[in-house]
């Protein structure tokens, strides 16, 4: 148990340590005066007294008194032996009664009564209209929030049942919306203590969360209201509840509560702190969204179905939101590595899912991939699946992100075309490149690769192009594949060089052939034109650069007998 008190202590010389108590001439001295005194030297190990007389402010004089010499004290003579011993009861009455951990007490005696009450405050405020407020509820409810403000900075393990008992009392005690950066703070800790804000990262790039199971100390039929006398001997009796009458809940015994409640404590937070324009509101929106992007990530890498998707928008959503706010006011925030990472992982995340859906879809003017509309539906049918009202962080942050935000383009693009989604996908592949180049490298690759297979397809669909749309056409998906050549250059992927390499050739080798189609039209066709012969030359040297990139046949086989093909059947039309 910790005692103190606010007594000033003096010292220095001959005295090392010496306490200060000032006395009005015209007050005598009497016996509760002499035990307050005797009581603070006593707690605070102070061995003398100085007391100082006045009479209206001015100094009269002083004597000093050992500690041992109070009790003896003409006019406050009382006997140390009997006041220790109730000590020892009041403080033994309270050991074994006080047995809710986090729980807040108060010790009452009312005037010139000699029994003395216990009053679980935490217990009694659960039960209370907080609209007619408790005089006790606000300092206690500081209180609460002091200590596991303390607790949490220090960020001990052993802590956090501690900590979330005291902000749980602390969100009973006081009414909602009253002291709002208190509140905020207290869901905010109470989400970290579910959920921390650290995370890895796992090998195949999805983000990895860690399971903190947090108990909760349940008690059955414990009375919030204790008496004793003060004259009573508890010296020889011991009290302790009842056996079987508390247990220990896990609150959170799996990964998936754990989201749903800090989720819950994060919209409750958002609530209070998002009509708030003042740099701690700011800073606690950061925080929130960040663990809101988190949580939403992991959950989009688990689930199954059209909910991969809704978790990956509201990912990338909340971490645009956070991005807005960095700059807020010209609030000074230091966002730090995680952010870079997560936004890293979520952009990629979202690209890799449209991308699924852009390759898995037949992409039709009739038909768009998302809207914002759709969203909305797919977040209220998600929401009551969750049990959580992610509608609000969707809204709040999709209002709040600017209108050339990632997340804003994804939602009001009309994926018509493939080219649309995979320009998108680009997009997003280069903005996840700024913070971690290596993880994004061969995806650019793909990308730029399927751009120019579609732009090369369309040419081959067309039978009646026009000669500038096909040369449009042809430009495009030249300019695409020499990017994606680049991209797996720098990540030494072989196989998808040589690739490239041939579809290279291929561009060359369809050149040649729509440079002939142009010139001779329907008409007879005559010999090789020299542009032709140089589009086939060209095909040629890509060909042999895809086999060069392989090396030997035995590597990847069924690639270098189909660039074999393509270059024979080029090289002899090149030679007729």
């Amino acid at each position: 148990m910790l005692l103190g008190n606010n007594m000033p202590i003096f010292g220095g010389g001959e005295y090392p340590a010496i306490s200060l108590k000032l006395r009005d001439m015209k007050e005598p001295i009497n016996v509760l005066t002499g035990i307050d005194c005797w009581l603070d030297n006593l707690i605070c190990n102070v061995p003398e007294l100085a007391m100082c007389w006045h009479l209206d402010g001015f100094i009269q004089g002083y004597e000093l008194y050992k500690t041992e010499e109070i009790p003896d004290l003409e006019n406050c003579k009382f006997d140390p032996v009997v006041i220790k011993d109730l000590a020892t009861n009041v403080l033994k009455f309270l050991k074994s009664r006080c047995v809710k951990e986090g729980h807040t007490y108060w010790l009452y005696r009312a005037k010139g009564d000699d029994i003395v009450k216990l009053y679980d405050l935490s217990s009694i405020c659960t039960g209370i209209n907080l609209t007619e407020m408790n005089p006790f509820s606000t300092p206690v409810a500081m209180l609460c929030f002091k200590v596991a403000q303390r607790l949490y900075e220090e960020a001990r393990p052993e802590d956090r049942n501690t900590i979330y008992t005291l902000l749980q009392n602390l969100l009973h005690l006081i009414p909602s919306k009253t002291y709002p950066q208190m509140e905020a703070t207290a869901h905010f800790m109470i989400a970290d203590l579910f959920l921390s804000n650290t995370f890895t990262v796992t090998k195949e790039k999805k983000i990895r969360l860690t399971v903190q199971p947090l108990f909760q100390c349940q008690f059955e039929n414990l009375p919030d209201l204790f008496e004793c006398s003060v004259k009573q001997d508890l010296l020889d009796t011991e009290w302790s509840p009842p056996q079987h009458q508390y247990y220990w809940h896990n609150i959170a015994p799996d990964l998936h509560t754990q989201k749903k409640l800090s989720l819950t404590h994060i919209v409750a937070a958002l609530d209070l702190v998002s009509h708030q324009a003042d740099s701690w509101a700011v800073k606690l929106q950061k925080l929130l969204l960040f663990k809101a992007s988190a949580i939403f990530l992991h959950e989009s890498q688990r689930c199954q179905g059209s909910a991969v998707f809704t978790n990956a928008l509201l990912s990338l959503t909340t971490i645009d939101a956070y991005n807005s706010l960095l700059y807020f006011k010209d609030t000074k925030y230091t966002h730090g590595y995680g952010y870079d990472i997560l936004r890293c992982l979520v952009l990629c995340h979202v690209s890799d899912t449209l991308l699924t859906e852009i390759l898995s879809a037949n992409m039709r003017s009739s038909t768009s991939l998302s809207t914002l509309d759709s969203i909305l539906l797919s977040l209220n049918n998600y929401a009551r699946s969750f049990d959580i009202n992610c509608t609000k962080i969707f809204e709040w942050c999709y209002f709040l992100v600017p209108e050339a935000s990632i997340s804003k383009r994804v939602f009001s693009t009309q994926y018509d075309t493939r080219e649309t989604g995979l320009l998108l996908c680009l997009d997003m592949y280069l903005e996840a490149s700024k913070y971690e180049k290596s993880w994004c490298v061969r995806k650019l690759g793909f990308v730029c690769n399927e751009l120019a297979s579609y732009n090369l397809n369309l040419i081959s669909l067309e039978e009646s192009i026009q000669e500038d749309v096909a040369k449009k056409l042809l430009k495009q998906s030249f300019e695409h594949y020499k990017s994606a050549l680049s991209y797996f250059q720098d990540c030494s992927d072989i196989h998808n060089i040589a690739l490239v390499y041939s579809n290279l050739g291929k561009v060359m080798r369809i050149s040649g052939q729509l440079q002939a189609r142009f010139y001779y039209g329907s008409g007879e066709r005559g010999e090789l034109l020299y542009e032709e012969k140089e589009f086939y030359k060209e095909a040629i040297g890509y060909y042999n650069n895809a086999l060069d990139t392989l090396r030997k046949p035995s590597v990847q086989k069924d690639i270098w007998c189909a660039v074999s093909n393509e270059l024979s059947g080029v090289t002899s039309r090149w030679r007729q």
